[in-house]
């Protein structure tokens, strides 16, 4: 990886595979949990407005989660908010299985599950913007992706999912004042995150609770990682449990890296 993003573009249609459905074992229990339990927690296939109004009760900022891992930093995100709403975007049906069940044990009510590739999610969020419809700018008050598939493979690169043009298109669904909270355990895909956010304008990048706007100047090429010492230019950790992926990362001592932007314009 060089100081440009290895990334194609933001292909929501006839692109690259993002992710899959084939890795992961669905036993009997969590085929039944699916069935049952969609009806009460999961959404249709499109998150407009009304729609989402609908499947909530009542009309609230909104969070997208994309990727929900064994579902418990999904579930933490909407008790520590529970005036917003969370739409957490999942394709691997184990995990939306488990989520599923504890939901409808512990809760929160303020969760919705939405079976499906985020890419998609956001290209039709793109052409409502494009068409004015109810789902358009400002749909989500913040946006987060959590140790996504970091496809460690050079063959692979052009499969993982933040690239510029994914956060361009995050950015349309952000308000003034909205966040972006990216999170991986792979030195070389936090320098690909954090460059697809210093070149989307609208957004700036937080170093330590504060707004820093950096520039290109600042990057930090591949070759010069110090395996020793993490990142100095990552955000400070907001709040959130320490995740199963994350927990992997850390027992092969990988440094865990945290991003947040927010759109000043």
């Amino acid at each position: 990886m060089t100081d440009s993003d290895p990334s194609p573009g933001y292909q929501p249609s006839g692109g690259p595979v993002r992710t899959t459905r084939r890795r992961g074992r669905m036993t009997d229990a969590k085929r039944q949990a699916l069935a049952d339990l969609s009806p009460r927690w999961a959404l249709g296939s499109r998150l407009s407005g009304p729609e989402l109004d609908a499947a909530f009760g009542r009309s609230a900022p909104r969070l997208l989660d994309v990727g929900v891992g064994t579902g418990e930093a999904t579930r933490e995100w909407a008790a520590r908010h529970p005036d917003h709403d969370v739409i957490a975007v999942e394709v691997h049906q184990p995990s939306l299985a488990r989520l599923l069940q504890d939901l409808e044990l512990h809760g929160p009510d303020n969760v919705r599950v939405l079976d499906a590739d985020v890419t998609a999610v956001l290209a039709d969020h793109a052409r409502e913007i494009d068409t004015g419809r109810p789902s358009g700018p400002a749909a989500f008050s913040a946006v987060r992706v959590l140790f996504p598939d970091p496809w460690p493979k050079r063959r692979h690169l052009h499969r993982r999912l933040v690239d510029r043009s994914f956060v361009s298109v995050v950015a349309d669904l952000l308000p003034l004042g909205g966040w972006i909270h990216l999170a991986t355990d792979w030195d070389d895909y936090a320098l690909q995150m954090r460059l697809a956010l210093l070149r989307e304008s609208r957004l700036v990048i937080d170093l330590d609770g504060e707004h820093a706007g950096l520039g290109p100047e600042d990057l930090v090429h591949p070759d010069e990682i110090d395996p020793d010492d993490p990142p100095r230019w990552a955000s400070a950790r907001p709040p959130r449990p320490v995740t199963t992926y994350e927990a992997r990362g850390l027992e092969a001592g990988r440094h865990i890296t945290d991003l947040v932007a927010h759109r000043h314009r």
